[in-house]
């Protein structure tokens, strides 16, 4: 090994899906990024994930971070995003037999020999075997994470959190949002429709669930405002019961960034989370110490949660309120 070779080693991430999602991503890196001391790479020269107006990733919306950098100056050919694509499915099958580990290893080898031409860096590929969490070992070469570590162990250590926390955007509407939740102390209540209506195995959560969360919330610690947030603020309206419609403000925010619509959401001062990494990650970056949160149990209603995704203080609430 040539001297200095190994301090040129780094951590890539591979975004996939819109910001929720990418958060869970940037903490796996940043956590391999602190246990290790290599800078962090976040990939976003493809993928399938959710961009801004601008044609960036939806984490771009928090601006640039000694803690990592962005990497999009090549663009990948339809073939190269598809095997990658090939690759997250075939790792995250539960069925694997001999011949889809077979497969799997062989994408490995081969998308990390073109990872290292592109990157002018000796890469693998580490990707991950479950939506959750698992252990994400050190390796003697710049490791490329591929997964979506839809889970709070990376981001509930301390270096990481603390990094997380301090994310935050300019926009002059967060700061004014801020001075009205300072005033209202703000339940949120984040009710998640769209394509969900159609993905059985994610599933809506039932009116039933935000009935009872919405109840106790109340009636333990005496919430007067509601913040009702939703990617279809009409429909939601009905998810939430009319007697408490004197408390609910309905935030449309159709029309701004993701990034803006979470740092108004992390203001509350108590959470109902729909089963969304969106508003997981509301309540997990609160502005507020410790807010009550409520979450769905099952998260999904078709497949199985995540490894550790739920920190141990939230409570749990029966998606379908029984």
């Amino acid at each position: 090994m040539i001297l200095g070779e190994r301090e040129n080693y780094k951590i890539y991430i591979h975004l996939m899906g819109g910001l929720g999602n990418q958060l869970f991503q940037l903490a796996a890196g940043l956590s391999l990024s602190n246990k290790s001391n290599r800078s962090l790479v976040i990939d976003e020269s493809f993928g399938n994930f959710r961009k801004n107006d601008f044609g960036h990733a939806d984490i771009h919306g928090y601006g640039f971070n000694h803690h990592y950098s962005f990497y999009n100056k090549t663009k990948q050919s339809n073939f190269f995003s598809r095997t990658i694509g090939l690759l997250v499915r075939l790792s995250l099958d539960t069925s694997q037999n001999r011949l889809h580990r077979i497969a799997k290893n062989s994408l490995i080898y081969f998308q990390s020999l073109l990872l290292s031409k592109q990157f002018d860096n000796k890469v693998k590929i580490w990707s991950a075997n479950n939506l959750g969490y698992e252990e994400i070992f050190l390796e003697n070469n710049s490791q490329y994470l591929l997964g979506y570590f839809q889970t709070h162990k990376f981001a509930s250590r301390a270096p990481v959190k603390a990094i997380l926390k301090k994310l935050s955007s300019s926009d002059p509407t967060v700061s004014l949002h801020k001075k009205i939740c300072l005033r209202e102390k703000p339940l949120i209540v984040h009710v998640r429709l769209g394509d969900y209506s159609e993905e059985l195995n994610f599933g809506l959560l039932s009116k039933e669930y935000y009935y009872s969360a919405i109840t106790l919330m109340i009636s333990k610690f005496n919430f007067e405002n509601i913040h009702v947030y939703s990617d279809e603020i009409e429909k939601a309206r009905s998810f939430i019961p009319k007697k408490y419609y004197k408390f609910c403000k309905w935030m449309d925010n159709y029309n701004e960034p993701a990034v803006v619509t979470l740092e108004k959401m992390r203001c509350g001062y108590g959470y109902i989370v729909g089963n969304s990494s969106f508003s997981w990650w509301a309540a997990f970056l609160s502005h507020t110490d410790n807010p009550p949160t409520i979450a769905p149990q099952p998260w999904f209603s078709g497949m199985s949660e995540p490894n550790e995704l739920i920190p141990s203080s939230w409570i749990r609430i029966d998606r379908n309120g029984r």
